[in-house]
């Protein structure tokens, strides 16, 4: 292009002024050989490019090929109905030009309409980021001409289709609910008069489709010292509007209940905390907190220690404990992993492709059991006493009934035999009775000494096994051991595994058919081993399954006189093989139970130990 001057001041140059653009007459050789167009200085840069002689130097790299080819184009007599391409000046600046040209196939040159539109562009990036925010439609008036422009994303908002004008003040005012339309003109009066800007939250009544609320906001842009344009936002906020709410009758039910509820995030830094968790936790009211650790909003001589280390070692589901707060209060807690996703539900909003997931949180409900705890241990302190005032009458009784069974004492008629049996058993069984709570005791006392060593899990089953097929017989039921007896070394303490075993054998005796078998299978677990006792019985009722490990737990109260036992074996099962690193379970159908622990391979670490309220893999 080479430089020329305007091409006067005749009616095309007076149009070209009027429409802010420039025109550009190209000879056969691309030079320009007429330039008229604005002589406002904003466009003073684009009549300095139109006129240069390098102005393919100023061109975008990105941008230049293309021009090149276009011009040729023009060159050779074509049309091109839009231009667009970008130019960087001289202090680094870019701008973005577009514009129209054709050929002139007579001339061999072209005639092409340029425009700035840097502004332009500007605003549509703005828009596309708005709407990928959310739903926030955008809106202009420029006040030299009353020019007004909606986005898409607003007339949506409003009801109108795309082809439909946008609204005057008066019918977007006749669009807010009676309550905000006042509001509303009077913050645009301020905007116009004194150029306050505004931000409202308002009822919208559009003109198709359902009431939303939305923000609304706007303010005045200034040019030469005076207001030259109006830029305002509309954002829906319908959907957020509706969680408030939901969460505000949420937190209006949780200051009902006389538990406390707690959320916490991934983190497990507090989301939310009820007055009664407060209460429980000795946090006062007005301690803030939202993102604080559980143990920095504790009241001195509360420990965190516990709940955290239920935090950290819980698995997905729901995990119960109860657990000491302080020195004289005990709290039943309940946690839960939750998934933001599956709490939405399968009917749910669930989660756009590309929009990060929100975090897994963590749910937890507390009761205060202290009066529960207390009365446990009363209970438990009478019955160690009990057991330990009938340890030794029942000694000497036994002592008794063998001396008589060895007949020392003379000879027994055949019906003293018979009654002597009798008295035997069950002294035996009044004595184990006793054992088990003692051992119980001990448990829950700390002074139960486990002589842990390496021992073979599958050699300890069989040799239950041996010992209590006697026992099964006479039940009318058999034992059946299943799988391969491999190698199966484990470190425990042998007398207590076999403990364990027989009190699993003994409660799928007590609830299998007559005729049927009570299997037992020993095999690995990934890093450990596990015996499984199934049998076919009626299956644990689902109310029980709660507190099927808890002490003097019985399905029905009738069960203590119809197949006999205080509840203790499993409670006491569960302690023995929590203390030796290990986890115990079971699972249950109408019709089978399957009863399970697993401990540690030999050699490999044991974790944490703490098994407590887990079940199942």
């Amino acid at each position: 292009m080479s430089g020329t001057g305007d091409a006067g001041t005749g009616p095309d140059e007076v149009i070209a002024r009027l429409s802010g653009e420039l025109v550009l007459v190209l000879d056969h050789h691309g030079r320009v050989v007429a330039l008229s167009g604005s002589r406002r200085p904003e466009l003073a840069w684009l009549r300095e490019i139109a006129g240069s002689r390098h102005w393919r130097a100023v061109l975008h790299p990105d941008d230049r090929a293309d021009v090149v080819r276009g011009v040729a184009l023009l060159l050779d007599g074509g049309d091109i109905d839009r231009l667009a391409f970008r130019v960087r000046l001289t202090d680094g600046r870019v701008r973005v030009v577009e514009g129209r040209a054709a050929g002139d196939p007579t001339t061999g040159g072209a005639v092409v309409v340029l425009r700035d539109a840097t502004a332009e562009q500007r605003r549509v990036t703005i828009e596309d980021r708005l709407a990928g925010l959310g739903r926030i439609g955008t809106w202009e008036v420029d006040l030299s001409d009353g020019t007004t422009r909606w986005s898409p994303q607003l007339r949506e908002l409003f009801g109108l289709a795309p082809e439909d004008d946008p609204l005057d003040v008066e019918s977007i005012l006749q669009c807010y609910q009676p309550p905000h339309r006042q509001q509303f003109a009077e913050a645009i009066e301020r905007l116009l008069n004194d150029g306050e800007p505004f931000e409202l939250e308002l009822a919208l009544h559009p003109r198709r489709g359902q009431d939303r609320w939305v923000r609304a906001s706007a303010q005045a842009l200034h040019l030469d010292g005076q207001a030259g344009m109006i830029l305002g936002t509309v954002q829906d906020l319908t959907d957020s509007y509706h969680e408030q709410r939901r969460l505000a009758r949420v937190e209006q039910l949780a200051r009902l209940t006389d538990n406390g509820l707690l959320e916490l995030d991934a983190a497990h830094l507090l989301r939310f905390m009820n007055p009664r968790a407060r209460e429980l936790l000795g946090v006062p009211e007005d301690v803030p907190i939202e993102g604080q650790d559980l143990a920095a909003v504790l009241m001195d001589g509360v420990d965190p220690g516990p709940l955290q280390r239920l935090l950290e070692t819980a698995d997905a589901g729901l995990t119960r404990d109860r657990l000491p707060v302080g020195t004289s209060r005990w709290l039943k807690v309940a946690l839960r992993r939750a998934d933001p996703a599956a709490l939405d539900g399968a009917d749910g909003p669930g989660v756009s492709a590309g929009v990060r997931p929100p975090e897994p949180t963590v749910l937890m409900a507390l009761s205060d059991i202290t009066d529960l705890v207390q009365a446990e241990q009363a209970r438990d302190a009478f019955l160690a006493m009990v057991s330990h005032e009938l340890r030794s009458p029942l000694v000497a009784v036994r002592g008794a009934l063998e001396t008589l069974d060895r007949g020392i004492a003379g000879p027994l008629p055949d019906p003293a035999v018979l009654l002597l049996e009798v008295a035997a058993r069950s002294a035996g069984r009044l004595e184990r009775l006793v054992e088990d709570l003692l051992d119980s005791q001990r448990i829950l006392a700390g002074r139960f000494p486990l002589h842990v060593a390496e021992h073979d899990l599958s050699t300890i089953a069989d040799e239950v096994l041996q010992d209590l097929e006697y026992v099964a017989v006479r039940s009318g039921r058999t034992l059946e051991r299943r799988g391969p007896s491999l190698p199966s070394p484990v470190r425990a303490d042998a007398d207590r595994l076999q403990q364990v075993i027989s009190n699993l054998i003994g409660n799928a005796l007590r609830y299998a058919p007559v005729s049927t078998a009570v299997e037992v299978e020993v095999s690995s677990s990934g890093p450990g081993h596990r015996v499984v006792v199934r049998d076919r019985g009626p299956g644990v009722p689902e109310a029980f399954r709660e507190r099927i490990f808890d002490r003097f737990a019985q399905a029905d109260p009738a069960d203590a006189r119809s197949v006999g036992g205080a509840g203790l074996g499993l409670a006491i099962s569960r302690e023995l093989i929590e203390r030796m690193g290990g986890r115990i379970g079971f699972d249950s159908e109408p019709g089978w139970t399957e009863f399970w622990f697993e401990l540690p391979a030999s050699g490999r670490p044991s974790g944490d130990g703490d098994g407590r309220g887990r079940r199942g893999p």
